[in-house]
């Protein structure tokens, strides 16, 4: 090996190491900011659930929402953080959508679910990129929100299978609640409370669930 070469080497083994540091890094920041974020808003329910408040209660509520916004803000700028760290510093490939297909199929099974509905979820939520994040905070395949992923037991939103795991536990929740798929769908893009609380569905949320089906119901066709 020439002087020349063995140099380049040594920078590209140091900068990997670098990368694969601000990895960890920001995974486990990450990991914070998303527990820090559900005590913060089990603190907010707790108030909101009090029937009587005094004025302390108030000032607290709203610390607690500035708190629950800059947290959010710091959550964001941590996974965009990863994102880029994991893409271009450690350049780890997409999987192919054969081999997430196989990764649904095999989760479905172990669960009891159609695959195909998993596959038309994937499909409309992220269209099938593993790192995909919404301006809302929503993560990976499924698109789970920090605290769901809190709720879930998920701590690699960005992994595929502990993604897939937590986003088809938690569609079987829906689906054992609300006992309609298409109220499901809803509670999985608007959130369950709004659903329990029967508030007016955004159009946004219903032309979720009509994708969902309409492609669920393409894939059964082809079967």
């Amino acid at each position: 090996m020439t002087r020349g070469r063995g140099y380049v080497l040594l920078i590209s083994m140091v900068a990997l190491a670098i990368a694969t540091s601000a990895f960890d890094c920001c995974a486990d920041l990450t990991d914070f900011y998303i527990t820090k974020l559900f005590a913060i808003e089990t603190e907010i329910s707790v108030l909101h659930r009090q029937k009587r408040t005094n004025k302390d209660q108030i000032n607290k509520l709203a610390g607690l929402i500035r708190d629950k916004r800059r947290i959010e803000a710091k959550l964001a700028r941590s996974i965009s953080l990863w994102q880029n760290t994991h893409r271009l510093a450690l350049q780890k490939p997409q999987p192919t959508r054969e081999k997430i297909d196989r990764m649904i199929e095999e989760k479905a099974r172990k669960y009891g679910i159609n695959p195909n509905f998993i596959k038309a979820l994937v499909e409309c939520e992220s269209g099938y990129d593993v790192y995909a994040y919404s301006r809302k905070g929503a993560m990976g395949l499924t698109q789970l929100m920090p605290e769901t992923c809190r709720d879930m037991g998920i701590k690699r939103p960005f992994s595929p299978e502990e993604n897939l795991d937590g986003g088809i536990r938690y569609i079987i929740s829906l689906l054992r609640e609300f006992k309609d798929v298409r109220k499901a769908l809803y509670a999985y893009n608007a959130g369950p409370e709004a659903i329990r609380q029967g508030k007016a569905i955004p159009l946004e949320t219903k032309r979720f669930a009509d994708a969902v089906l309409a492609h669920f119901a393409k894939l059964n066709s082809r079967q």
